[in-house]
């Protein structure tokens, strides 16, 4: 590993024992394997744009990190020469393939700059109408129900009463009145039964089921049994399932619109590289390729 101090005592050595070196070809590392100029270095920066290799040389440790790593690069590359690896119809494999994906990453890149700039929200904004029935809030219902616990109860005494209440309640007695009187769930104390709007999947399955069969306002359903006990419910008022506000929506939908521009360009610039029209493709000589693996 090459530290900073040891890089610039190197640097002091070289640039006082070699006076007449030009800039470009001050030594930035030497070891027994590779040495690394200036201009080297200089050289393999040039796959930076011009403002993110300014914004890079601008921070001290950055540099000399990526001195060490090209250095490192660059020895490793020498001991791979020498043990013949290098020249390996893998190693030249490996090396095509990157050279490959680093000229299409360039390539993709140049094309997306030639594209013409797009208004996102704008996109999103007709994304959220054409999808307008994917961001609906769920439907709600407003509901006042009587518990009957079967705890305090045999199972049988729980659902006699229950019927019992029922059927007062039928027979037009004062819903929250009969709360206050009969149920044992504790909140009854502070809202005489009343539970206000929910969702369906705010309430245990078999309760919710019978609260969202209920039609119309003053509805009362048959007894229901939950782990809870059994209950009585009486319809109060409902609220059918409404679009969720844009800016409600507008971060995940820029997410959406984001991955499909970028999997419409891409697609694009494929089909311009691969020009169907013109290219010829030997199925046969492809499945020849294929193996049995045991």
């Amino acid at each position: 590993m090459i530290a900073k101090k040891s890089v610039l005592s190197s640097l002091a050595l070289l640039m006082a024992t070699t006076p007449m070196l030009h800039a470009e070809d001050v030594v930035l590392a030497k070891g027994p394997l590779v040495t690394v100029t200036r201009a080297q270095f200089e050289q393999a920066l040039q796959r930076l744009d011009d403002l993110d290799r300014k914004q890079f040389l601008s921070k001290e440790t950055r540099v000399f990190k990526a001195v060490q790593s090209y250095y490192i690069t660059q020895a490793a590359i020498v001991e791979a020469k020498q043990q013949g690896i290098y020249d390996s119809p893998k190693m030249q494999a490996l090396i095509e393939k990157a050279i490959g994906d680093t000229v299409l990453r360039e390539m993709y890149s140049r094309y997306m700059a030639e594209q013409p700039p797009i208004d996102p929200e704008a996109l999103a904004r007709d994304y959220y109408q054409a999808h307008l029935t994917d961001y609906l809030s769920p439907e709600k219902i407003s509901a006042a129900h009587i518990l009957i616990d079967a705890k305090v109860r045999s199972q049988d005494e729980a659902k006699a009463l229950a019927e019992k209440i029922r059927q007062e309640a039928l027979s037009g007695k004062d819903f929250a009145k009969l709360a206050d009187e009969y149920s044992n769930d504790p909140s009854v104390v502070k809202n005489h039964g009343d539970l206000g709007f929910f969702e369906r999947n705010q309430m245990v399955a078999p309760f919710a089921e019978a609260a969202f069969a209920l039609k119309a306002p003053d509805d009362i359903s048959p007894v229901v049994e939950t782990p809870f006990g059994f209950h009585i419910i009486k319809l109060q008022g409902r609220k059918a399932a409404e679009p969720v506000a844009f800016d409600k929506v507008k971060v995940d939908i820029l997410k959406i619109i984001e991955r499909d521009q970028e999997e419409r360009y891409r697609t694009k610039f494929k089909n311009h590289l691969t020009d169907i029209e013109h290219t010829e493709i030997n199925n046969e000589a492809i499945k020849a390729l294929v193996t049995t693996f045991p």
